[in-house]
């Protein structure tokens, strides 16, 4: 995990490792399948931790096997 080693390194606070989500015509190629593996290197990373800095994962949504729903909001143009 070189981005959690190199936040060691700087000796950092913390190091938050947030999810990514996929836009509405799934481009992106998120895995959501993967997420088992994911929690493997999630606790990897937590372990990691040392004083002074701490390696938080916000599990929440990165374990979330749902696909995101997108809701678009469209506005119609309003003349001046």
């Amino acid at each position: 995990m070189p981005i959690v080693q190199q936040c060691l390194d700087l000796v950092l606070d913390f190091k938050m490792i947030l999810h990514c989500s996929n836009h509405e015509h799934g481009t992106l190629g998120i895995d959501y399948s993967q997420k088992e593996y994911l929690h493997e290197l999630q606790e990897q990373a937590e372990a990691m931790s040392n004083d002074p800095t701490e390696v938080i994962v916000k599990r929440r949504k990165i374990m979330d096997s749902r696909k995101p729903i997108i809701q678009r909001v469209l506005r119609a143009a309003v003349p001046a």
